[in-house]
């Protein structure tokens, strides 16, 4: 377990800093990241935990797993300024977050420790939502520039092999996104009557357009997550 405030993670820091600064890294989605892993280290940690030096971040070694948990923080924090009340106390033991909105009791798992055994394999999702011990919601974040056609194959393997409802996919852009939003099947599947898959579209930066583009993403995915899980 890797703690924030780690030494190791302020020497990958500091290597990636220089990298930036040879233009050895020279994509402006991972320069954002990277500075974002400096501002908001301390204030969005106090989102999820009291005592925030004392908060892991498991496997925190890449850009790409910095945006995973940005968009961790920024769904808390979301889930927060709506009302809802985030126990993590038990992060520690199975990486979940006890979470009560509206009397709705729910579980947010974060890379949930073990996965989940699927009928054709085992999974491991970013995210996923269970209430009472059953899968709810399956959730994954892609810092991917380009194509996005194999994240969605991904997350639909995910509903079938998991015997899921609704799937979202997180993107810090969407550049080739052939669809976004919320995406339902045209006509009613044999299988999944009630199959769903949710493009989010949170992009990393604080211009007020983008700001106003990522807050109606999550308000329009926390109405769909409710709806799926009451």
């Amino acid at each position: 377990m890797l703690d924030p405030f780690d030494t190791r993670l302020k020497s990958l820091e500091n290597q990636v800093s220089l990298r930036i600064k040879e233009g050895v890294i020279r994509k402006r989605a991972y320069k954002q990241l990277f500075e974002w892993t400096i501002k908001y280290r301390e204030l969005n940690l106090r989102t999820v935990s009291a005592n925030k030096t004392n908060f892991p971040i498991d496997r925190l070694q890449n850009l790409d797993t910095m945006f995973e948990v940005w968009i961790l923080f920024e769904f808390l924090d979301f889930l927060r300024n709506k009302g809802a009340v985030i126990d993590s106390s038990s992060f520690r033991k199975d990486k979940g977050f006890s979470i009560v909105f509206d009397g709705i009791e729910f579980r947010l798992f974060y890379e949930k420790e073990g996965g989940y055994l699927g009928w054709a394999s085992n999974a491991f999702p970013d995210f996923t939502i269970e209430v009472n011990g059953h899968l709810k919601v399956v959730m994954d974040a892609k810092n991917w520039l380009q194509q996005k056609d194999e994240a969605v194959y991904k997350m639909l393997g995910y509903l079938d092999n998991l015997d899921c409802e609704l799937g979202v996919l997180f993107f810090s852009n969407g550049k080739k996104l052939a669809r976004s939003g919320i995406i339902k099947p045209t006509t009613p599947l044999k299988n999944h009557l009630n199959q769903c898959l949710i493009n989010v579209v949170t992009p990393f930066s604080n211009l007020p357009d983008n700001i106003e583009v990522k807050q109606r993403s999550l308000e329009s995915l926390f109405d769909q997550i409710i709806e799926y899980i009451k």
